[in-house]
């Protein structure tokens, strides 16, 4: 069973003796249900009642007309009948409740006097929150599921002690094992590989065929392609399809940033921002936006004209690129996508701790990303390959534009004054101290 992070925040919910009503969101297929159902069942022990109106398409009648916690009761008494309330129910479970705008308005009047918690789980796919008639604001709490992260990989595959084993070494400023840094390298080469998709995982903890997860990601990739056909708007389906296709492509270039006439012939930002637009507002990708000026705030500097994508997933991106391609990140032999796979990783891996991605870049020098670690501007530099020098970092340094720099990289951990070398598998986890 896979250890999930979200699941002590949810635990953390529970504690709260005047809880509102939770909402999971997060892309298709990370695992939202199944989170909900494992914390119930194994953590609460509490009888609870489900609908998910997807497959229950007539539950959403419970939440028609009358919205008075009463009235919602009684109706779903109705529905389930009286045998299902027999008994304490202590959980009311709405699974893809972006299906039923209604139920999320309901929310704000049973968060009083409905004798029950609360749980739902939303699709980013899906949800349009200009549907519901009255979005309960501060009647809710929100928490976000990303796939899972190279941490949660690595305890899946029972090498979680390895990482915290490689951290304490980080925390104690020496160099890493070299047996432990060779074999976390590893992991994070099959975790790019395999990604964060549960089904994904526990295929490859299953077999580790590589034949069989690439089956699997690619079912993925075509439910997504569906899935933008299903709620996008007729006037941007096909074009978020395009540019979601597109993203293999744009990150392979030497200049990554998103370029429309690399999505189709005559594609033009007027025609295909509301459908970029869409996409990110999905979960489905990941933009990076260019920094005009590197000051604080950084949010003041970012330019909506130009900007990176990334996927959403790392494991699906290198499935994109077919499966030769996985078989040679195994083997560390990346070829033209290196950069691309690499660069998306360490954008998951900030999206991951709520960063907002920005990079910068001029003429004659090129920042991947910049964030605001420690209340100090630092510069983050992904080194995909052997050479680890950064002209563009002593750059910065000496124009004292930066505090800090990281450099992340397939090398042992390494400090000096003002920059960090750091593992591209221990990344996450060292940015991760400054939320604990």
């Amino acid at each position: 069973m896979l250890k999930r992070d979200i699941t002590i925040q949810i635990i953390e919910w529970e504690k709260n003796k005047e809880r509102k009503p939770l909402i999971i969101e997060g892309a298709r297929q990370v695992g939202k249900t199944f989170i909900i159902e494992d914390f119930i069942y194994n953590h609460s022990k509490n009888k609870y009642i489900k609908i998910n109106f997807i497959l229950q398409k007539k539950a959403k009648l419970i939440f028609e007309g009358d919205l008075s916690s009463d009235v919602i009761k009684k109706n779903l008494l109705n529905f389930f009948g009286l045998n299902a309330f027999e008994g304490e129910i202590i959980y009311l479970f709405l699974d893809e409740i972006q299906e039923c705008p209604e139920a999320i308005t309901a929310l704000k009047f049973l968060q009083v006097n409905s004798g029950f918690s609360i749980i739902c789980s939303g699709s980013l796919l899906g949800i349009s929150y200009n549907k519901v008639k009255s979005f309960p604001v501060g009647y809710v709490e929100r928490l976000t599921l990303n796939p899972l992260s190279f941490k949660e990989f690595c305890y899946a595959l029972n090498k979680g002690d390895l990482l915290k084993e490689a951290l304490l070494a980080y925390s104690d400023n020496i160099p890493i094992n070299p047996l432990i840094h060779e074999t976390l390298s590893y992991t994070l080469r099959e975790y790019i590989v395999v990604g964060g998709m549960p089904e994904v995982i526990n295929k490859y903890c299953e077999n580790s065929v590589l034949y069989d997860i690439n089956l699997i990601q690619n079912r993925i990739i075509n439910d997504y392609r569906n899935d933008i056909a299903k709620y996008s708007q007729s006037t941007t389906k096909i074009k978020a399809r395009e540019i979601f296709d597109s993203i293999p492509s744009q990150l392979a270039k030497d200049n990554k940033k998103f370029q429309y006439k690399h999505v189709s012939k005559n594609a033009r930002s007027s025609s295909h921002e509301s459908s970029i637009s869409w996409l990110i507002e999905a979960g489905l990708v990941l933009p990076a936006y260019l920094l005009t000026n590197i000051q604080k705030p950084l949010n003041a500097y970012m330019s909506n004209e130009h900007f990176k994508i990334y996927l959403n997933d790392i494991g699906l991106l290198s499935s994109m690129y077919e499966i030769d391609s996985q078989n040679e990140i195994l083997n560390g032999e990346l070829g033209i996508a290196k950069g691309a796979i690499y660069e998306n990783l360490v954008a998951q891996m900030l999206y991951n701790l709520k960063y907002k991605l920005s990079y910068y870049q001029t003429l004659t020098l090129e920042i991947d990303f910049i964030i605001n670690y420690h209340s100090f501007v630092t510069a983050i530099e992904v080194k995909s390959g052997t050479n680890t020098k950064s002209k563009s970092l002593s750059t910065l340094f000496n124009a004292k534009m930066i505090n800090k720099g990281i450099r992340v990289s397939s090398k042992n951990f390494g400090k000096s004054q003002n920059l960090l070398i750091i593992p591209f598998y221990l990344l996450e986890e060292i940015l991760r101290l400054n939320f604990s």
